[in-house]
């Protein structure tokens, strides 16, 4: 335990002398530059007081000479005169007679004359040897006496040379003659030196109070304790009187030893923090008096490992609430240091910063010792949240709402994680009481520091107004949740009203303030929508409260607030996807159903908000979002169609025709969809509108393309069935889009050639619809034909007549259908038309001499032929026949 002692000395020396060496260093670099600048005045001065003869002359020009080191003046000058006076630069002349003071002026600024450096080595020398033989040297001296007495003491025990209670007062002895040595010496004039010998008295008290105690066994506890807040005060009261921080320094360090000094298997928790609870305040006093911030982080320092030591060797859960008590008192009394240190200087300040990690540690300390104790937990939280908001009405700036986003941390998460832990009827009421008044203060501390201080929302300030409902909520919910399930959404529904009521008081004084409320009284009921409704319901509730949101962000121009009601609609809309195409049930009806009914209540509120959005688009400002509302709730109508189609036709096992009636019906769907958007684009000018139906076409006509290549059954009428109805409805949309283009675009714009790919994809899918027929027709009949008579050679026979027929039948087709485009182009002058008239007339052409002829019978190669060459002889003619036309 002595060496223990001797450490901490020796630490607490060193700190000590650390401190004194930089004020040491401070003053003598203040000294060295007063004697600096003395030594200029002088050499100015003498400089000023030349020679007689010197002074008459009207201009004085000394030309550079070297000086001899071995050069004597003469003997008749006189003293002042031998000095050697630095020659003037030859190129300045001086009116010494006219201006003497600018004279002396210029000479002070010369460089120094040689005894200048030697003078500031001397002084250089000589404050290393005073730091060494002076200051270092005495403090290797007090340590080494304080050593030596040591070592003295245990030789003298192991000899028996003195006796236990003459070793103990011969150490009391030479403490207080050490002591009152020091103050002798520092009355003589000698202040550092005495406060070090005083120091080591001090410190020789320590250790024979301790060894009387520990060793001998001489005196009781109590006496002891006596004899070492005796010796602690005579240090500060020496300390204070000699203003010496070194000594106020080691009472510091032994006022908090002294209780380690005394060791004892009983606990005094009470006399032990009461103690300390002194020391804390009258380091304080001292501190302030003599403007020493050291002393505070010193006492706070020991004062951490004091509560560390007593925890480890006594502490037990059923002393939690002494222990929480002091801990909350001790971190008081260093906030309020904290608070004064604010006035000290810069280097006091910044030293004084270590103490913002008291409160730190106070909560982590606090939350750890009142963890198996919920009641006092929730008192504790109480009290913090009420403090918390007390200290951030003394804080101005950004920094308030950065206190209170932290104390929301430190109080509100601690809470909602001892709601989940306790969730129960046993702590029901007072778990919800704690909440709402947890809650309050935080309300009242915002709304004080923000609405009646006329201060615009920061980030800080948004998560913090948002964060309080929320986390009031998810600590609510956590209690009532585990006692009644169906009483979580009232619970959300009556924060909801409660943050709405809110907004409506708010919006008179602060209308930003009051829209933040109304949007968190927004989440809130969403929340107690989604716990309260299942299935469609909550999604169309989500819907309508986005829209609502949006309608009302727009009203108030404030873009976040839309962005929020777009955000809640995207999700409703997502949900709405998921209703549509989960599996449905044999007897649910076609379109009266609820994914039906949802999602018709969404395109209705997404057209609305599309009309409000165009309501407002004076400026053309909202014309993205008019548009996007159009194409969305578009979409929307195509997902709820094409839902309905498969949901309808996988209940019935769709295959064969019914797989066709089901594609066709779709391509017509999405070519009505495609065309609708198309043509708002064409109305409302927006390019990307139109791309996005053309998208939709794309997919459409890959349908009806796949749909004319699908294998017929047997039962397909030819002419008479979904396929040919719905390539049909789809052509007609297709013409339909084409004069639309037509009738909208301008000459300049890119709808022309848009309009002519309308037309030839037209005309391409009549003809692949004709090919498909007519493919479809003879394989039906090849089809019956094999069935009833079997493969035998009058079937093969009948087979080959078949497929020359078909293989005919084509070639008249394509040809008759170019020569149709052909007189079309001509009578409406549309030149692509022709052209694709010419390419099937071309494709017809290569058909029929490089397939045809080799492989049909003879009539049907005749045929061919024939009806190709008078296809082209009647389209020679009308190109001869209206040639003026096509020319013009």
């Amino acid at each position: 335990m002595l060496s223990v002692l001797l450490f901490m000395l020796a630490i607490v020396l060193v700190a000590l002398q650390i401190w004194r060496f930089r004020r040491w260093t401070e003053r003598v670099d203040l000294a060295v530059t007063e004697l600096r600048a003395r030594l200029d005045g002088l050499e100015a001065r003498a400089a000023a007081r030349l020679t007689p003869d010197a002074q008459r002359s009207p201009t004085v020009v000394v030309p550079p000479q070297p000086v001899s080191r071995s050069a004597q003046p003469p003997a008749s000058m006189p003293p002042a005169a031998a000095r050697t006076i630095p020659p003037a630069p030859a190129t300045r002349e001086v009116d010494a007679a006219s201006n003497p003071a600018e004279a002396g002026s210029r000479e002070s600024t010369a460089p120094r004359g040689s005894n200048a450096p030697a003078l500031s080595a001397a002084m250089s020398a000589e404050s290393l040897e005073t730091a060494i033989g002076g200051r270092w040297l005495l403090y290797i001296g007090v340590v080494a006496v304080i050593l030596g007495v040591g070592y003295f003491e245990k030789l003298a025990v192991d000899n028996q040379w003195i006796g236990e209670g003459a070793r103990v007062l011969q150490g009391a002895g030479v403490g207080l003659v050490l002591v009152y040595a020091g103050l002798w010496f520092i009355r003589s004039g000698f202040p550092i030196y005495g406060q070090m010998i005083a120091g080591g008295g001090t410190a020789v008290q320590y250790v024979s109070v301790y060894a009387a105690f520990n060793f001998y066994h001489l005196i009781g506890r109590p006496f002891a304790f006596t004899l070492l807040c005796g010796v602690t005060m005579l240090a500060a009261t020496l300390a204070g009187r000699q203003r010496s921080q070194g000594l106020a320094l080691m009472a510091v360090g032994g006022g908090f030893i002294t209780p380690f000094l005394l060791p004892g298997q009983t606990d005094a928790q009470l006399a032990l923090f009461g103690y300390d609870t002194i020391l804390i305040a009258g380091t304080m006093y001292l501190a302030h008096r003599r403007d020493w911030p050291l002393l505070n982080v010193v006492s706070y320092g020991l004062t951490v490992l004091t509560v560390l030591g007593w925890a480890a060797q006594f502490y037990a859960p059923s002393k939690y609430l002494m222990t929480e008590l002091f801990l909350t008192l001790f971190c008081a009394m260093y906030l309020y240091i904290l608070r004064e240190s604010q006035r000290l200087s810069r280097f006091g300040a910044d030293l004084s910063k270590l103490l913002w990690s008291a409160p730190v540690l106070y909560y982590l300390a606090s939350i750890a010792i009142l963890a198996d104790h919920p009641a006092a937990l929730l008192v504790y939280l109480l009290g913090l949240a009420l403090a918390g908001a007390v200290v951030s009405l003394n804080v101005r700036g950004t920094l308030n709402s950065i206190v209170r986003l932290v104390l929301w941390i430190a109080t509100s998460g601690q809470l909602i994680q001892w709601a989940g832990q306790h969730a129960g009827e046993d702590w029901l009421l007072a778990g919800l009481a704690t909440v709402v008044g947890v809650y309050l203060i935080q309300l009242v501390a915002h709304v004080e520091a923000t609405v009646w201080s006329d201060r615009r929302l920061n980030p800080a300030e948004l998560a913090v107004l948002h964060l309080t409902g929320l986390g009031a909520f998810a600590a609510a919910y956590a209690l009532v949740n585990a006692v009644n399930p169906d009483a979580a959404a009232p619970v959300a529904a009556l924060l909801a009203a409660w943050q709405s009521a809110l907004a409506f008081w708010l919006a008179p004084r602060d209308r930003e303030h009051a829209l933040h409320f109304a949007a968190l009284g927004f989440t809130l009921l969403m929340i107690a929508i989604g716990l309260q409704f299942h299935g469609a319901w909550i999604t169309m509730a989500w819907a309508a409260e986005g829209a609502a949101i949006v309608w009302l962000g727009l009203e108030e121009r404030r873009d976040w607030l839309r962005a929020g009601g777009l955000v809640l609609l995207a999700i409703s809309v997502a949900r709405l996807f998921a209703l549509q195409f989960a599996p449905r049930s044999p007897d649910q009806a076609v379109l009266l159903n609820q994914p039906t009914a949802c999602g018709l209540f969404i395109i209705g509120l997404i057209y609305w908000l599309a009309w409000l959005h165009h309501r407002r688009n004076d400026t053309g400002q909202y014309a993205i979002e008019v548009g996007a509302g159009l194409v969305g709730a578009q979409l929307l109508t195509l997902s709820l169609a094409t839902s309905e189609i498969d949901a309808y036709w996988a209940v019935r096992g769709a295959t064969g025709a019914w797989s066709m009636a089901r594609t066709g019906l779709q391509s017509m769907v999405w070519t009505a969809i495609g065309v609708t958007i198309a043509w708002l684009g064409l109305v409302w000018q927006q390019q990307w509108m139109r791309a996005v139906g053309g998208l939709l076409l794309t997919v459409a006509i890959g349908l009806v393309i796949w749909l004319q290549f699908a294998r017929v059954p047997l039962t397909y009428v030819v002419m008479a069935n979904s396929r040919v109805t719905s390539v049909v409805v789809v052509i007609a949309l297709l013409v339909g889009l084409a004069r639309l283009y037509r009738q909208y675009g301008q000459p300049q714009a890119a709808t022309i050639p848009a309009f002519a790919v309308l037309v030839l994809t037209a005309n391409a899918l009549m003809l692949l619809l004709l090919t498909s027929e007519a493919t479809a027709y003879w394989r039906l009949r090849d089809g019956l034909s094999t069935s009833a008579a079997g493969l035998n050679s009058m079937a093969d026979g009948q087979f080959a007549r078949d497929q020359f027929a078909r293989e005919m039948t084509l070639s008249i087709t394509w040809a008759l259908y170019a020569t149709g485009l052909i007189v079309a182009g001509i009578r409406k002058q549309y030149a692509p038309v022709r052209y694709l008239a010419i390419a099937i007339f071309g494709v017809t052409i290569g058909k029929v001499f490089l397939f045809d002829l080799p492989r049909l019978g003879e009539i049907y190669r005749v045929l061919s032929i024939i009806g190709l060459g008078i296809a082209l002889l009647v389209t020679s003619y009308l190109y001869h026949r209206f040639r003026s036309r096509l020319q013009s």
